[in-house]
């Protein structure tokens, strides 16, 4: 009996056999992203990153608060939260290493369960909570390259101090 190796068989072994002419860069420009990780040669999951920008749009300083994870149906792997301190009128990043499945602002209690404070704003008049109303942003929402901006800013219209600020997010495709 003879085995036929298909195309893609044939140019996997030809650029086996290549690796030490040519060096890894080099074959590795000529096989497929998703060849290499058929054969096992490739990394698991997307590469890259998710940048987090946490813009403050008020005259206040304001705490941020969000998670992530890698797996949107377990969120117990490989999920974590973090803060971040901005200023009035300034941006600060966090940098989300790839692979990213589920990014919220919020924070994952002890239990996992979803906090939806999002941040906390310090007025003249003490700290006022901001809760995060809408989903969690799953992929296909956004990939790796993209920005997340998540931005506190003065609803104007509110009489009360828990609602003179509100979370906006939206997905800036990198």
């Amino acid at each position: 009996m003879r085995f036929a190796l298909t195309p893609r068989a044939q140019l996997a072994a030809l650029s086996v056999a290549l690796v030490p002419l040519l060096g890894c860069p080099i074959v590795a420009d000529i096989l497929d992203p998703t060849l290499a990780g058929q054969l096992g040669l490739g990394t698991t999951g997307s590469q890259g990153v998710v940048i987090v920008a946490f813009n403050n749009d008020t005259r206040f300083n304001v705490e941020f608060f969000a998670y992530e994870s890698v797996d949107a149906q377990d969120l117990t792997r490989d999920s974590r939260n973090f803060t971040a301190q901005v200023t009035s009128g300034n941006v600060a990043n966090e940098v989300l290493d790839c692979p990213v499945e589920v990014f919220a602002p919020g924070s994952l209690s002890a239990d996992f369960a979803q906090n939806t404070l999002a941040a906390t704003v310090t007025t003249d008049g003490g700290a006022v909570s901001v809760n995060y109303l809408g989903p969690p942003l799953e992929t296909p929402d956004f990939s790796c390259g993209d920005v997340i901006e998540v931005r506190v800013q003065s609803t104007g219209a509110a009489t009360d101090a828990e609602g003179a600020f509100e979370i906006v997010v939206r997905v800036i495709p990198g």
